[in-house]
């Protein structure tokens, strides 16, 4: 199997032999070789964003669902509902600095599958510990 390396200078010099404009095939390569790379690094924002779009295709809340906006009782934790006909998905994230730990309102202790995690854990009291810019997506 090929290194993403030799991958990269065998198109590279394919390109170049064949006469096309050098700079602009050395651009495009360039970018296909750190998306190559990227794809397979699961903390690339790549590998993220395209779990993200997995996991919105996946949900008819996310998707298309009604937004409304929770007040967590901390100003560095943005949470949020989405709301379809079949689905509640509820969202949060801490943009702040520091992490936070979490105490779900009542309403939302039912809320145990996880759609998607970043920098969250969960725990069996109920809370969520989210690390800076940390996101965790759950549904019913």
């Amino acid at each position: 199997m090929k290194t993403y390396e030799n991958l990269f200078y065998g198109m590279l010099k394919s390109r170049i032999v064949t006469g096309q404009n050098v700079l602009c095939q050395v651009i495009l390569l360039t970018q296909r070789y750190f998306l190559l790379r990227q794809n397979d690094n699961a903390n690339s924002v790549f590998f993220v964003y395209k779990k993200l779009i997995q996991v919105r295709k996946g949900s008819t809340a996310l998707y298309g669902g009604a937004l409304q906006n929770l007040d967590m009782g901390n100003k560095s934790i943005l949470g949020y509902t989405r709301i379809s006909n079949s689905q509640t998905a509820l969202v949060l994230h801490n943009v702040g600095k520091e992490k936070v730990l979490v105490d779900l309102p009542r309403k939302f202790t039912s809320y145990t599958n996880v759609l998607f995690k970043m920098r969250a854990k969960t725990n069996s009291s109920g809370q969520i510990d989210l690390s800076s810019n940390g996101t965790i997506i759950l549904s019913k």
